[in-house]
């Protein structure tokens, strides 16, 4: 039953310029809780500030949105992008991310649509939509974590793709951005509710209204799932341009307008599936089993036939995760049955045959000396260049650099190589003694207890890392510190050792982009393959269009996984189709990259993610079995390694894991280790 709107408060709002005075007068006497405060209401409406202020709610396609001060207003003309991404999500349970979310009303209404229910289960307990939000105004973070944590998402503070956690490259099925996209120069000819009570940084997108969207733009590819699609509002004469700005950067563009919204919306996909080019591509498929995966996995893994050396190990892998600096040991130890902390030591830091960069998904891996140019090449290049822009676009909004930010870096960059070269090696503190410029503060999270200024130290020193002019050299404290020395990239690998023919260039001129690439991606598939193309996309980091490239550069064919399509190498297809995996055990470590080499994990993972994955994506430590995950384990404060297995495998292999988690103790010793994401099956071990 509706109420009628008081006739004196519908006076007071219509002489207010109210257009729609009696809903908004009934929408403030629900709101008050007696007459003076109605009448409090009524005048704070009367004054100019916006009913949702007002009231502090929103309705947003039937979803009541908390409204803070500072915040933007949801519009109506934004549920056309909602309802745009709705129709256009592919497959169950996608991963949805808001980008400039302000409240969190689209991400949230794309995600109830979608199987996310308001109040339901946190993430991964029931199934349905996954969903992210970030925006780098704290209010707006502090307002969107009222609506979306409730619901199970997940919110973050910082600028565009920055926050989000490294596990959502690749994953990312919706990405919306409500970014601002007014010019500059009509941020003044708004209506005055939107110039008087919402920031400027929600509404100003620059010069030509697309400076933020042209960067999520450039940005998004390596974020995508194959077939993910990126959703931007704009005006109607904005839209060529913003249509050229997602060509440029690889996905497929089309403009969407509904006449009803008076709304613009721009779309860009990215490929589902990237096609091997027929002039590349043998004429087969070969038909390739579970269980034949399962066998190779464990050969070319070492896992059933271990490796000789350390080198060796790493090189078969092409690389091992090394975030957490633990799972560089555990992950050698898992592979070299002689590998001792000393022996993995002598490989960094002494013949340093394997050296540590940022590389694929800018995550940290230490790869064998003579991949670090390709991998420099293929991936980290890419990765370095967007550093350095967040870096130039935060000195500039920090007013760092007097109108130059991107020429003061230079000049920084430059000055702390030539005092590293000075030094030969040096930490960041010693470094940033000698250029005191390292310690220029930029303030983030200001309203937050755990935010404030911070030194631009590390992000200088590993911008200039990713560029592949510094190294992670000698470990500083024991083997499960994370703190190093920098070392100039030219002097470290010019040590002589058994990867070279001589040293190692990190610059490397003769070798372009693509062809590292093509390079990556022949190591991987025989590493890796046969695999779906998706999962070489998601590990490596790259755009649809990079990976058709790689693939198109080598000789492959078609594979039949079990009915899904894959790739791998002309002339590397498995001998005996019928061989069953190796009954081998392995105990491995957090982010160990055998369990984090494959998007698709179903055919070796099971039904056991949820125990042994971490909110964000990390794995934590793995028990295997003849090839496929069985469980996990951890380490006790008293030593002790445990298992929990989360199938039958056997009185055999039961044996041959308790075995084998009595070596991993005995290997242990005294040390300690705990990984630096905790999962929730490792927890309850050691609770």
């Amino acid at each position: 039953m509706t109420t009628d709107a008081d006739p004196a408060v519908v006076a007071r709002l219509r002489a207010a310029g109210c257009v729609f005075a009696e809903d908004e007068a009934r929408l403030l006497a629900a709101a008050a809780g007696g007459a003076a405060e109605l009448d409090a209401l009524v005048e704070r409406r009367a004054s100019g500030l916006p009913l949702e202020l007002v009231v502090g709610w929103a309705e947003f396609r039937g979803l009541r949105i908390f409204v803070d001060p500072g915040v933007f207003v949801p519009r109506r003309r934004s549920e056309f992008l909602v309802e745009t991404a709705v129709s256009l999500a592919r497959g169950p349970d996608p991963v949805i991310v808001d980008l400039c979310c302000g409240t969190g009303a689209l991400g949230l209404a794309v995600a109830v649509a979608l199987g996310l229910a308001p109040g339901g289960a946190a993430e991964g307990a029931a199934g349905g939509a996954e969903l992210h939000a970030a925006d780098i105004d704290p209010a707006a973070v502090a307002c969107a974590r009222r609506n979306v944590e409730p619901a199970g998402g997940h919110v973050y503070q910082g600028d565009l793709f920055g926050p989000l956690p490294q596990a959502l490259r690749g994953r990312v099925g919706i990405l919306i951005c409500n970014a601002p996209y007014v010019p500059s120069q009509e941020v003044a000819f708004l209506p005055q509710e939107a110039r008087d009570y919402e920031p400027r940084v929600a509404l100003d997108g620059g010069p030509d209204g697309l400076a933020v969207l042209r960067e999520v733009a450039a940005e998004t590819p390596d974020w995508l799932a194959p077939g993910g699609m990126l959703l931007v509002e704009t005006s109607d004469q904005q839209a060529p341009a913003m249509t050229r700005a997602m060509t440029a950067a690889g996905l497929t563009a089309r403009v969407r307008g509904c006449a009803e919204y008076g709304a613009t919306v721009v779309t860009g996909s990215a490929e589902l599936f990237v096609t091997v080019p027929a002039f590349s591509r043998s004429t087969m498929t070969v038909k390739v089993s579970v269980a034949c995966r399962r066998a190779r996995l464990l050969a070319r893994h070492q896992l059933s036939v271990p490796a000789s050396t350390i080198a060796g190990a790493v090189d078969s892998m092409v690389a091992l995760h090394a975030t957490d600096p633990v799972t560089v040991y555990l992950s050698a130890r898992a592979r070299v049955p002689a590998a001792t902390v000393e022996t993995v030591d002598e490989a960094l830091y002494a013949s340093r045959a394997i050296v540590r960069m940022l590389g694929m998904r800018r995550t940290v891996f230490v790869v064998p000396a003579p991949l670090f140019p390709v991998v420099q090449r293929a991936c980290t290049d890419d990765v370095a260049r967007r550093l350095r822009r967040q870096l130039e676009r935060d000195l500039a909004n920090g007013g760092v650099g007097d109108g130059d930010a991107a020429g003061w870096l230079r000049d920084l960059g430059d000055a702390a190589l030539r005092a590293l070269a000075a030094r030969g090696s040096a930490t960041g503190t010693q470094l940033s003694a000698d250029e005191p410029r390292l310690r220029t503060q930029l303030v983030y999270v200001p309203d937050k207890s755990y935010g404030g200024a911070a030194n631009i130290t590390s992000r200088v020193l590993g911008m200039l890392a990713a560029e592949g002019h510094m190294i992670r050299g000698h470990r500083r404290g024991g083997w499960s510190s994370g703190q190093f020395e920098w070392f100039p990239a030219a002097a470290w690998l010019a040590a002589p050792g058994p990867a070279a023919d001589g040293a190692v260039d990190p610059a490397d001129a003769d070798l372009d982009a693509a062809n590292a690439r093509a390079e990556l991606a022949r190591r991987w598939l025989l590493a890796f393959g046969p695999a779906p193309v998706s999962d070489l996309q998601w590990w490596a980091g790259w755009t649809g269009a990079q990976t058709k490239a790689a693939l198109a550069a080598l000789p492959v064919c078609e594979a039949d996984l079990d009915g899904r399509p894959g790739v791998m190498l002309a002339g590397d297809e498995p001998p005996d189709e019928s061989a069953a995996p190796a009954p081998a055990v392995a105990l491995l470590p957090a982010l160990d990259p055998t369990p984090m080499g494959w998007q698709a994990r179903d055919w070796y993972l099971g039904p056991h993610g949820p125990a042994l994955f971490d909110r964000t994506g990390n794995i934590g430590p793995t028990v295997w079995w003849e090839g496929r995950i069985v469980g996990g384990w951890a380490q006790r404060a008293t030593g002790e390694v445990v298992c929990r297995l989360l199938e039958d495998i056997g009185s055999d292999g039961s044996a041959a894991v308790s075995a084998e988690a009595s070596r991993l103790e005995e290997w242990l010793g005294p040390a300690r280790v705990t990984p630096r994401f905790r999962t929730p099956l490792e927890r309850s071990l050691v609770a």
